[in-house]
């Protein structure tokens, strides 16, 4: 095994079947999964295991939306690195890279090799 850590991504979804479904499409690599079903539970995860990646539902029960989880982690200078990719039902027109701050938006249902190809993207291929 080479010594840089694995990639640590956060998959938050309140369904568990997406949850379920990304977490098996990211198998194929040794990337570190954590798994969040609302807003608040992201956030804690964020700040204690510190992913490189979250992939983001955006409509979750709760206090936090995935907007409201995006623009936190954004706005914060421990966590304002973190790669955040927005994961919709809905295709709204305010969802912009520019004014969400998230480095991608899919729209479900989506390509899990789209979603791979992104990942792989996002991580330089490393």
């Amino acid at each position: 095994m080479n010594s840089h850590r694995a990639k640590r991504i956060l998959i938050v979804d309140d369904e568990e079947e997406i949850r379920t479904l990304v977490r098996e499409t990211l198998m194929v690599d040794e990337f570190q999964i954590f798994e969040a079903e609302n807003g608040d539970t992201a956030m804690k995860i964020v700040k204690h295991e510190k992913p490189d990646l979250v992939l983001l539902d955006v409509l979750m029960p709760g206090e936090l939306n995935g907007f409201e989880v995006c623009r936190r982690i954004k706005q914060n200078a421990k966590t304002r690195k973190t790669g955040v990719m927005l994961v919709t039902a809905v295709s709204m027109p305010e969802l912009t890279k520019a004014e969400t701050q998230a480095e991608a938006v899919f729209i479900k249902p989506f390509s899990p090799i789209q979603l791979v190809d992104s990942i792989y993207d996002f991580f330089g291929s490393a």
